[in-house]
């Protein structure tokens, strides 16, 4: 007790002091007892109060919220979308995104097929090559991937879950992907696929060339751009065909830059953003 207990004649009294000392202690020992008791490892709001039972005797009552507290452990994202850069020009499709999930533990990768219309894949054994932040390469080979499910409007299908022993310190450091198709099945086959894998960069140059040379081809600018992972993305796209040839019109930049702004509030709108063009080019031909 901060303040002294005085008697009737205003002199401090030593022993009331150290006997309301003693029963508070004695309280407050009996509160973690009882806590412990509990399964709690430690008390939050502890109260001490004072009650008069007769002229010579004074009661302690402690009063607390039993609590049992953890070390914070570091948070693992549950499902991280990777960028997918590389693809293969023999291959009618490829994996645009690569999605690493956490549960209990265990870590997966899944991955988006797009340009694949007709659902023909079924099965596909890929190399996977992650790249993180301070540009660190991380291999893991012969991932089988199955259970495609059509995930949207343009006919993209994600698989389903394919374990594999992922660090779980790299996953929030991860940056940018390759997922290297070593073969697949499509139509109850086996086809082995050659190494030609190119950097995504490469072919979205080429396609900015073709739209230059030959004006802006709508089919080919839809196609293009439903092999993308997100509005960002072709919000992107569309810009680097502006920039470099003047093709596009404003209403349609208008458009695109409106869906990649809400992306950032509501996630993922390529779908949408698809749609939005969509209807664009219908009302210029109508």
């Amino acid at each position: 007790m901060e303040a002294g207990i005085s008697d009737l004649l205003g002199a401090n009294s030593s022993s009331y002091e150290g006997k309301l000392g003693s029963a508070k202690q004695s309280a407050v020992n009996e509160l973690c007892n009882n806590a412990k008791h509990l399964g709690a490892n430690a008390i939050i709001g502890i109260d001490v109060d004072y009650t008069t039972f007769s002229s010579d005797i004074i009661g302690v009552i402690a009063n607390g919220t039993a609590v049992r507290i953890e070390p914070l452990k570091t948070q693992i994202p549950s499902s991280l979308q990777v960028d997918v850069d590389n693809y293969n020009p023999d291959l009618s499709f490829r994996a645009s995104t690569l999605y690493i999930s956490s549960s209990n533990g265990e870590q997966a990768f899944s991955i988006i097929l797009s340009g694949d219309p007709q659902g023909a894949v079924t099965a596909v054994s890929a190399d996977i090559r992650l790249t993180t932040v301070f540009e660190d390469t991380f291999n893991f080979q012969n991932i089988g991937f199955v259970g495609f499910k059509e995930i949207s409007n343009d006919a993209s299908r994600m698989s389903s879950p394919a374990p594999c022993r992922i660090p779980t310190e790299i996953i929030p450091l991860a940056k940018s992907s390759q997922v290297i198709i070593r073969k697949y099945i499509a139509d109850g086959k086996i086809i082995n696929v050659d190494d030609n894998n190119l950097p995504w960069a490469q072919k979205r140059e080429r396609d900015i060339l073709e739209a230059a040379s030959q004006g802006l081809n709508v089919e080919k600018y839809l196609a293009n751009i439903s092999s993308l992972s997100s509005a960002a993305e072709i919000m992107k796209h569309t810009q680097e065909v502006h920039e470099k040839y003047n093709c596009m019109h404003p209403e349609l930049l208008k458009i695109v830059q409106s869906q990649a702004n809400l992306e950032r509030m509501y996630g993922n709108l390529k779908d949408s953003c698809i749609e939005e063009v969509r209807n664009y080019f219908s009302s210029e031909n109508a």
